[in-house]
C-alpha cells in the first residue's frame, strides 16, 4: 500500500481546486472580443487576454489605451 503524501488527513482532497465561476470572464463574441460598458461613455474591450479602454465623444471615439500586453 502506498503512503499518502502531504498533510495528515488530506488524502480525500482533490488534486486541484475548481476554477471559480467569477474567474472565467466574459463570453467573447463571434469576432473573439468582449466589449463592456464601464460607465456612461467609457467602455472596455478584451480578447480574453489583453484589455483596452476607450472613451466615446459626440465627435467619435477617443484614443484607447492598452491595459495588458501579449507575451
Amino acid at each position: 500500500m502506498a503512503t499518502p503524501t502531504g498533510a495528515p488527513g488530506a488524502t480525500n482532497l482533490p488534486d486541484y481546486a475548481p476554477v471559480p465561476q467569477s474567474a472565467i470572464g466574459s463570453a467573447l463574441n463571434e469576432q473573439g472580443y468582449y466589449v463592456g460598458r464601464v460607465e456612461r461613455n467609457l467602455y472596455w474591450v478584451t480578447d480574453g487576454s489583453c484589455q483596452s479602454a476607450f472613451l466615446t465623444t459626440k465627435d467619435g471615439a477617443a484614443t484607447g489605451f492598452a491595459l495588458g500586453e501579449r507575451a
